[in-house]
């Protein structure tokens, strides 16, 4: 069975800068666990921002008719072939969680982090429009909505854009789709 240090595969976990809980399902890379959230999505995380769940309480993921219907859906989704391909967009992703963007954090007030992740979204929507981008994806996390809040305020001083939620099944409701239009 693979491990980390202080975890297993198979670990319940919580997340300790954000809501959520899951399961570790992999260790892809050094100091980061694959999770397997309580809503089905796989997301890497660094080890150092886990907690084991059971010290708080035991969560079993598939406690609820809703979980249960999205692993169901995301194990049955198989791709489909076509005969026209349809021209492939040029998507960007950009994950704004505060420990993808510094180093240690830990010493920041919120407002420090906020500013960081700001700057950082602005500088990727400068880039993706740069390359030519059809889309941008921007992970925010769900936590209490401010960073959500602050982009979106954002992207209405964007011309030739549109925004919306993610796709659900690939992102939950963490991460904002911005969709560019070519200028005329």
């Amino acid at each position: 069975m693979a491990m980390h240090k202080d975890f297993h595969i198979g670990d319940k976990v919580s997340f300790l800068n954000e809501d959520g809980n899951g399961e570790i399902i992999s260790f892809p890379t050094k100091g980061k666990a694959l999770v397997l959230t309580e809503v089905g999505l796989e997301i890497e995380y660094p080890v150092k921002y886990l907690v084991h769940l059971s010290d708080f309480e035991e969560y079993d993921l598939s406690h609820t008719e809703e979980n249960r219907f999205i692993k169901a859906k995301l194990q049955d989704a198989k791709p489909k072939k076509s005969k026209k391909t349809a021209p492939k967009l040029r998507v960007m992703e950009t994950d704004l969680h505060i420990y993808n963007l510094v180093d240690d954090h830990r010493h920041l007030s919120n407002g420090d982090m906020l500013r960081i992740q700001l700057n950082h979204f602005k500088n990727k929507m400068n880039e993706a429009r740069k390359k030519g981008m059809d889309k941008l994806i921007i992970i925010h996390g769900v936590g209490e909505g401010v960073l959500r809040s602050e982009i979106r305020h954002a992207l209405r001083n964007y011309e030739f854009i549109e925004f919306l939620d993610a796709d659900y099944s690939k992102y939950g409701s963490g991460a904002t789709e911005v969709r560019f239009f070519r200028e005329k």
